[in-house]
């Protein structure tokens, strides 16, 4: 019983004081996030597109998507999905008895386009290659793209010093 009185008092000290003291060191601040208003936040647009061919050109192309805004400048990044919750971004190939296709996209600054090139013939391809294939476009934001690049390539001391982290805070494993 005096073990447990013992323990209860400190635990009753170490809880009284524990709240007392200077206020620790903040931490490290965090990106300035887009607040919506001046139009800094990606979009992410999905649909099902159904591709023609073309037999002039021997591929498929899909209906062009418009988007009814204008995004230019900003960076545009387009999925193609393989399965239920499962994309791959483009230029994707595929590989099936005849050769080597692949699906690519073009855009301009408020549409896409998707289309199936091949080194083979194209004609016979099959429908789940071409029909209701589900899509994804995301836009993001050229201001946001170019506060970390230089020369078009990642400038990772740039990021660094953004974030304020020296080559000491980084951990190899």
């Amino acid at each position: 019983m005096k073990k447990i009185k013992i323990l209860l008092g400190i635990v009753a000290i170490a809880f009284a004081f524990g709240c007392e003291g200077p206020q620790g060191p903040p931490g490290r601040d965090g990106f300035d996030g887009a607040d919506g208003e001046d139009a800094q936040r990606a979009s992410v647009f999905e649909q099902a597109v159904t591709f023609a061919y073309d037999i002039d050109n021997n591929l498929w192309s899909s209906e062009v998507l418009s988007f009814g805004n204008t995004f230019n400048g900003d960076v545009f990044l387009a999925y193609v999905s393989l399965d239920e919750n499962l994309f791959t971004s483009l230029p994707a190939s595929f590989f099936d008895e005849f050769g080597e296709f692949q699906y690519v996209f073009d855009h301009d600054v408020d549409s896409v386009q998707f289309q199936i090139i091949g080194d083979n013939d194209l004609s016979d391809l099959g429908v789940d290659f071409t029909d209701n294939v589900v899509t994804r476009v995301a836009i993001i934001p050229g201001d946001l793209v170019a506060e970390f690049n230089v020369n078009g390539e990642m400038d990772i001391i740039s990021l660094m010093k953004q974030m304020n982290i020296s080559e000491t805070d980084i951990i190899f494993q």
